[in-house]
């Protein structure tokens, strides 16, 4: 049995899903990538041809 853990909602059309050690990359039947975080965010979309389409966002600073 598999037990639903966790869902997020991604962009439409999802196709293959690979993991870098950072982010979760999941393709597009149009042959764009999406990279999600682990906590669902969006944080880079390339195009077919490895243009990054969507800047991820810096991470906020920490107080030291």
């Amino acid at each position: 049995d598999i037990t639903v853990i966790e869902e997020y909602p991604i962009h439409e059309n999802p196709w293959g899903i690979a993991w870098d050690g950072l982010y979760v990359w999941i393709g597009s039947s149009n042959g764009n990538a999406y990279g999600y975080d682990l906590a669902g965010n969006l944080v880079s979309h390339r195009d077919r041809s490895g243009q990054l389409l969507a800047l991820p966002q810096p991470a906020p600073q920490q107080a030291q």
